[in-house]
């Protein structure tokens, strides 16, 4: 009997299915390796222990009573249940567990047989959601919504539809571009959300379309929803650092005038309809399915409408106009002025006034109120806010509409009801303007020359008029919160290279014939090393003390800007010969030597700087930018003297710069670039297993240029992230084109800059999108990044790679041991292969130095569980070396030199 048991036990660990037996005690006693895989743990620690080792906390104590009592009665239970992996995980697992029973029948063990279904629940519910979810927006599709109104209309229940469209959506992919268009889809798709109830619905219908689904009837409160949703699409969006401004159209359709006989289709095609006349009608309309249509609504609800109409009409006037103000971009106090005049001009004896907090947030200030007298106003303007004083101070203090019907008896207005009467005024009601996350920005008034008690109409023109306001405003603050990061430096609050150019163009156009000036550019030397010492921390406090200290000592003519990291400008206005030059240079040196206290330690910069002037070296501001930094390359190199001035010859070698980055821009643009692939070969095999994808420029004119030439030049100029997107395009490409010629899996690496890691661009997103557009496998591709795209940022580059590896491309470290080597970064961000540079192994056959490098470094790499690649293999000896060194994969001329598509298919084709 042992041995049947023994035998039965060892059958039971080739099972595919996780099978443990657990004792009378409710201890396992028996488990099998698929269980141990499923849960994590190894038989030694299940052995012993409770199933409640797995418990997840997800299902309650009557689940599991109900468990056990089927289990006791019924002999078995069938079910599914969340557990928890021994790394934390939740798992799902479909279960049987049996009840086990001795020859005399006494029960002697449970026994359970389970599988993991958590790849198939997950792949379950993303299908559900890819079925039944926008990818987008994650809003509703057209499939869902098809299925809500279907079942409306099954159930014979009330409902409204609105369609919606954005106005003149191509103009905002063209400007922005698709992916500036998705964000602008994002927005606007929370933005509405936002503004209906939770039972109802919004789903993307397709492209620009949105359609929500509302229980509401009552046309007239329709109607204010309408007016609402106009009213937040049309509210400005951040896109970048650009203002992006949308409108939109709306068409309505009820089953008043759809019956509910008719299907879904038919309701949709008939609110699209309304939509494409309220388009015809111009931007920001609503309509109604048609006039026809309109009057079968009920009589009581057509005399609500009809008895509304000049309300409404007059309201969408003024809104209308106003959007097109605050769209068009004038001067914020232009439309808060026109928002008055036209409410005053359509509402007789109605007079109107906006008043602002001001940065303190006690007074209201600014008073926009043409109709009130001028001593009014000036009185009224500066008043401090407050508990039940006046309406407006009211009103500003507690975000709540104050309603006064007598000025003259009201107590809020005892202490200015001499003012109030000098100015005829007999009633005031004030609203608060609120921002878009609910904070008062200031009130808007109405006030009569009598007694007067407001109507429902009057709250909806004192509503819309506040929020027409507070658009106006939040647009101004936007648009200046967006001048701002754009043309200054953040950390500093220095102007940045934008506006250095700037004023450089001002000072040009306002230099006489025989007046000069001169732009400095200056490079803090060891930063980086009081970053790594002290901390970005104290590296950023250095920076912000030296722009200090330059704004201190020239800024009172002067323009002090920072270009980059660790360079800094000073644009010198009223230097007209060398011997002011040699003093500003010595008043430069004098300044940027004091040295800085860091956690009470003297720390000392260098810095390297360089000069241009105009007009003798540039004649524009472009060209004095380039070559002041020109110079400052210059005298990095030289390190003769404080600065360098340039000259004639740099001003040739630098036009000739401008002209290859010229080049450069347009062979990116219409890909007159190329990619050659380096076979990477497996040591073991012999076989080519991967590729790397490298870049090459064959210019019309000059022929080949190196990418130690054109690489740097890109990410000097802006140009390293449009290089990347080439390189990752036409590699992806390649690999598509070379599985389907080759019945092999071969793999490819694609090299990355730093500059594509930084926070502004989603290198993620990008790989993602290609990978989807060419169908390739995510496993088979590989991102390279050097050591020195770690020194940046590190938080950041890790960061990015998280969503990279998400999606499970791989991530290699290339050029290791020649840059910014670390084992920590090594430990962090989990790379799967480490490139060993040619460097260290020129030499390893007759080095016994560079052998014991690249032994400790296959070594350390091993340990941490990353594959190695050596680069620059290129005899023999070098190949069997390393192979004894336990390196995993050799690249070099003694295997292949970077090949041509063509080229690479014939080796492929003679090796495999």
């Amino acid at each position: 009997m042992n041995t049947i048991l023994h035998r039965a036990s060892k059958a039971l660990q080739y099972i595919s299915d996780g099978i443990c037996i657990v004792d009378l005690d409710g201890r396992y006693s028996e488990v099998n390796s698929a269980f141990t895989n499923i849960t994590g743990y190894s038989q030694e620690e299940l052995i012993g222990q409770s199933p409640r080792i797995l418990k997840s906390g997800v299902h309650d104590s009557d689940f599991y009573k109900s468990m056990w009592d089927a289990i006791h009665s019924k002999g078995i239970w069938k079910g599914e249940i969340c557990n928890r992996r021994k790394n934390g995980s939740l798992f799902f697992e479909n279960i049987t567990i049996t009840k086990a029973y001795d020859d005399q029948g006494e029960p002697s063990h449970y026994a359970a047989v389970l599988s993991d279904i958590t790849e198939k629940k997950s792949h379950n519910n993303e299908l559900y959601r890819m079925a039944h979810y926008d990818q987008l927006t994650n809003l509703a599709n057209r499939v869902s919504l098809t299925q809500k109104l279907d079942e409306y209309i099954a159930c014979d229940k009330m409902f409204t539809l609105f369609f919606i469209d954005i106005d003149d959506f191509k103009s905002v992919n063209d400007n922005f571009g698709h992916i500036g268009g998705d964000e602008v889809l994002k927005i606007l798709s929370h933005r509405l959300k936002s503004e209906i109830r939770a039972t109802d619905m919004i789903a993307r219908f397709g492209g620009d379309e949105f359609i929500i689904i509302s229980e509401e009837t009552n046309a007239e409160v329709n109607y204010s929803i309408a007016e609402r949703l106009l009213m937040t699409a049309c509210s400005p969006m951040q896109i970048g650092n650009q203002t992006v401004s949308t409108s939109i159209s709306i068409g309505i359709s009820t089953p008043r005038v759809a019956t509910l006989e008719d299907s879904s289709d038919l309701i949709i095609r008939q609110a699209d309809q309304a939509m494409y006349q309220a388009k015809k009608m111009g931007k920001n309309c609503i309509k109604w399915f048609s006039e026809s249509q309109e009057d079968s609504l009920s009589e009581s609800t057509s005399e609500l409408i009809a008895g509304r109409t000049i309300s409404m009409a007059k309201r969408e006037a003024i809104r209308t106009q106003i959007l097109e103000m605050i769209m068009s971009g004038i001067a914020l106090r232009e439309t808060l002025r026109k928002i008055v005049q036209l409410v005053e001009l359509d509402y007789p004896g109605m007079l109107c006034s906006i008043l602002l907090l001001d940065d303190s947030k006690e007074h209201l200030v600014g008073g926009i109120a043409p109709s009130l007298p001028k001593f009014y106003n000036e009185q009224i303007n500066g008043i401090k806010i407050g508990k039940g004083i006046g309406a407006c101070g009211n009103t500003a203090f507690t975000g709540t509409r104050t309603i006064i019907e007598d000025i003259s008896t009201h107590p809020y207005w005892k202490p200015f009801a001499p003012l109030a009467a000098k100015a005829n005024l007999g009633a005031c009601w004030s609203e608060p303007i609120y921002s878009g996350d609910k904070k008062v920005l200031g009130t808007f008034a109405i006030y009569h020359a009598e007694k007067s008690i407001p109507v429902e109409d009057d709250f909806k023109l004192i509503n819309m008029s506040a929020r027409l306001a507070a658009m106006a405003i939040e647009k101004d603050k936007l648009t200046s919160k967006l001048w701002r990061n754009s043309n200054f430096d953040v950390l500093t609050k220095l102007p940045n290279e934008q506006l250095l150019k700037e004023h450089i163009r001002k000072q040009i156009k306002t230099t006489n014939a025989n007046d000069s000036f001169t732009l400095f550019f200056i490079d803090i030397k060891n930063l980086s090393h009081i970053n790594d010492k002290y901390g970005y921390n104290n590296g950023n406090a250095v920076l912000k003390e030296i722009a200090k200290r330059l704004e201190k000592s020239f800024g009172d003519h002067n323009t002090i800007a920072r270009i980059s990291g660790d360079e800094f400008a000073i644009l010198s206005v009223n230097n007209t010969v060398n011997l002011l030059h040699t003093a500003l240079v010595k008043k430069i040196e004098q300044v940027l030597n004091k040295p800085h206290n860091i956690s009470d330690v003297k720390v000392s910069v260098g810095f390297n700087m360089g000069s241009s002037n105009y007009p003798s070296d540039a004649s524009d501001e472009i060209k004095l930018v380039q070559t002041a930094a020109s110079a400052l390359q210059k005298h990095k190199k030289s390190n003769v003297g404080y600065c360098h001035c340039y000259d004639q010859a740099e001003l040739e070698a630098s036009n000739d710069l401008c002209e290859l980055t010229t080049d450069l821009t347009n062979a990116i643009k219409t890909k007159q670039l190329s990619l050659v692939y380096q076979p990477i070969v497996d040591f073991e095999t012999k076989q080519v297993v991967k590729v790397e994808a490298l870049a090459r420029w064959n210019h019309p004119k000059r022929g080949p240029i190196g990418p130690d030439i054109f690489v740097p030049l890109a990410e000097k100029n802006n140009l390293a992230i449009k290089l990347g997107e080439f390189v990752i395009d036409e590699s992806l490409k390649a690999l598509k084109l070379l599985h389907e010629q080759h019945n092999l899996k071969l793999k490819i690496s694609i090299n990355t800059s730093a500059l594509q890691y930084s926070r502004d661009y989603q290198l993620a997103e990008f790989i993602e999108k290609t990978i989807l557009k060419y169908k390739v496998c995510a496993d088979c591709i590989t991102i390279e990044l050097t050591e020195t795209a770690l020194a940046h940022d590190l938080d950041v580059v890790y960061e990015q790679l998280l969503k990279i590896k998400k999606l499970g491309v791989k991530v290699a470290i290339d050029d290791f041991g020649t840059g910014y080597s670390s084992l920590s970064y090594l430990q962090k961000l989990d790379f799967d292969f480490l490139k060993i540079d040619k460097v260290f192994i020129k030499n390893m056959a007759d080095s016994n130095s560079d052998t014991i490098m690249c032994e400790a470094m296959i070594a350390m790499a091993s340990k941490l569980g990353i594959d190695v690649i050596v680069e620059g293999v290129e005899t023999n000896k070098q190949a069997t070396l390393l192979k004894e060194l336990s390196a995993q994969y050799g690249q070099g001329y003694l295997f292949s030199k970077p090949l041509p598509m063509d080229d690479l298919n014939r080796l492929l084709e003679q090796r495999h």
